[in-house]
């Protein structure tokens, strides 16, 4: 009887530890949980704020592209 609950409880174990590592190894495609408008129109001199925000496995990275798809890193006189 003893034997029997040991092995029983050896192979809870392993099982959970297998789920745990599972869950650090798995991969996510990422989700839009936070989506910004697809297209914003300001006159100069007006402010805009815009949020984006994803999740997933590895962690998604974001990046703003202008109008022709150009990635864009800078614009002169924004914050």
């Amino acid at each position: 009887m003893l034997a029997h609950t040991v092995l029983v409880l050896m192979v809870y174990m392993v099982l959970m530890v297998q789920c745990q590592v599972s869950q650090l190894w798995s991969t996510n495609a990422p989700e839009l949980v936070l989506v910004p408008p697809s297209s914003v129109f300001l006159s100069s001199g007006s402010d805009v704020v815009l949020r984006c925000a994803a999740l997933g496995n590895p962690r998604p990275r974001l990046e703003w592209l202008d109008s022709s798809g150009a990635l864009v890193t800078a614009v002169p006189g924004v914050r």
